[in-house]
């Protein structure tokens, strides 16, 4: 039985507004704890909330995974 790859894999850090906003228009999915979210879904929260979980230092970058 073969088993589920994941698609995304996590990268950087987002360390402040002005990187994450610079992701989302490039179309780029984002890591929210341990799960990958679409930009659509990140640039409908607040500024609050994107504030709060930069401080927590829980959002990254979500990458490709390469095919073997």
């Amino acid at each position: 039985m073969k088993t589920k790859r994941k698609k995304y894999q996590t990268s950087y850090l987002i360390t402040n507004l002005g990187d994450l906003a610079f992701l989302l228009d490039q179309g780029d999915w984002i890591y929210i704890r341990d799960r990958p979210k679409h930009p659509r879904v990140i640039e409908n929260m607040s500024i609050v909330t994107l504030k709060m979980l930069i401080s927590k230092k829980v959002l990254r970058k979500a990458i490709l995974n390469k095919e073997d």
